[in-house]
């Protein structure tokens, strides 16, 4: 059973009514963000616009602000070097994609539909399945407003973070762990197309000025009709 179908359509638009009157979300307490007066707003969240990650220096190069029908599920920014191009997302290159929460979603969503979208996209080698289920065991349950963040750079291993804290790393080095894992946003078979598609759509690069939050280009996106899925959520 999917987490739509679980849950009750007067909470669905409670959810969506608490979120219109929240206003702007903080951006994370996360060490690896640039301490600059630059962000990027992408619908109500807010995001750094640089960050570093083992001496690399990424930028924001593609965000989404996603909603399933007329629920907003999530909004994200992908992370690269300034030079690497959206569509090498899958290479073996440091990156980080941070995603804000609009909704509650399970531990136990986010294992599933890890294994499962892996497995879609024809990457789960017996190595990976051991290097995934020591990844899932790292998954917490979010609430409305938490983050997760998902870093890998060639020289480390792949990490998580939940709003600024670490919560682990697995697979040291170990690039085909790395691009199965991203597999399940940015894959053939990624969670969902309009997601994928929207990180994938270059943020229009805009000059430095203090003080300014930079709204992103990517506005507010619908799904098209169809039956919910426990993936929708992972996003």
């Amino acid at each position: 059973m999917t987490l739509l179908n679980r849950a009750a359509p007067l909470a669905l638009v409670a959810v969506a009514v608490g979120l219109a009157l929240a206003g702007l979300r903080r951006v994370a307490l996360d060490p690896h963000q640039e301490h600059t007066l630059e962000h990027l707003l992408v619908g109500r969240d807010v995001f750094a616009h640089a960050r570093r990650l083992h001496g690399a220096r990424l930028v924001a190069k593609g965000s989404t602000h996603f909603h399933l029908f007329v629920i907003p599920v999530c909004s994200a920014v992908l992370y690269l070097e300034p030079h690497v191009a959206n569509a090498a997302v899958m290479s073996n290159v440091p990156k980080a994609l941070e995603i804000a929460y609009a909704r509650h979603v399970k531990a136990a969503d986010f294992r599933l539909s890890t294994a499962t979208l892996i497995e879609r996209n024809g990457l789960m080698t017996p190595r990976v399945a051991a290097l995934v289920a020591q990844f899932n065991a790292l998954y917490r349950d979010v609430r409305p407003g938490d983050r997760y963040t998902l870093e890998y750079h060639p020289r480390h291993a792949v990490s998580i973070r939940l709003n600024g804290a670490a919560l682990g790393h697995v697979g040291a080095r170990d690039a085909q762990f790395a691009t199965a894992l991203f597999s399940v946003w940015f894959g053939r078979a990624a969670f969902h197309a309009t997601f994928r598609d929207d990180l994938l759509r270059p943020v229009e690069p805009v000059a430095p000025m203090p003080g300014r939050i930079l709204e992103s280009t990517s506005g507010p996106r619908h799904s098209a009709p169809r039956t919910p899925r426990a993936a929708d959520y992972h996003g």
